[in-house]
């Protein structure tokens, strides 16, 4: 299956945008949990509840823009601060179909996503769906004030018909459920 580099409005109201940026910073506040592995130490978190809940209200949004019935792995999303990156990587067997969501920013200029030749330029409650499994992508380092931010949303799925259906729910008992996440590997 090839689905390609595609930028849409994800349809999600400004004021559930604002709302989930605001419920991003707060948990980055109350819960720092800083990413080690590929974004330089920026607040992340793997199946949040109102993630997950983004991650099945896009569903048929996506569905109908690749025409191909799709199955839920996982939600993320990551805080980007001064200095933040994300490393040049493929993403693992549960990212088949891939959707990176602007979720809210206060930059004053924008600050690109590269997938592969593409830099991407998103603005609040646009995406961009991408082969996250095929196509190499990453973010250079951000350079802002220190009281500026990215919130920014992953949204994961698997097609009904390829490859990874192992991989519905990315193993665990169904959405909403915490993960063995630690156990996978990013493939740089």
């Amino acid at each position: 299956m090839t689905i390609e580099v595609d930028v849409i409005d994800s349809g999600l109201s400004d004021d559930l945008l604002k709302t989930a940026t605001q419920y991003c910073l707060f948990d980055e506040l109350q819960n720092f949990n800083p990413d080690l592995r590929q974004s330089n130490r920026m607040h992340y978190k793997y199946a949040d509840p109102l993630m997950e809940t983004i991650l099945l209200q896009l569903k048929p949004l996506i569905e109908k823009r690749i025409n191909k019935v799709i199955y839920p792995t996982y939600s993320y999303y990551r805080v980007y601060r001064n200095n933040g990156t994300l490393d040049r990587h493929l993403d693992r067997e549960s990212c088949e179909i891939s959707a990176s969501l602007s979720i809210g920013h206060n930059l004053n200029d924008p600050w690109p996503l590269f997938m592969g030749d593409q830099k991407i330029y998103l603005k609040p409650g646009e995406l961009v769906l991408y082969p996250g499994c095929d196509l190499p992508h990453w973010r250079d380092r951000l350079q802002c004030d220190s009281n500026q931010y990215c919130v920014q949303g992953f949204f994961h799925y698997v097609s009904s018909d390829g490859p990874y259906l192992d991989f519905i729910f990315d193993k665990r008992e169904g959405i909403g459920y915490p993960s063995n996440y630690k156990n996978y590997i990013v493939r740089k």
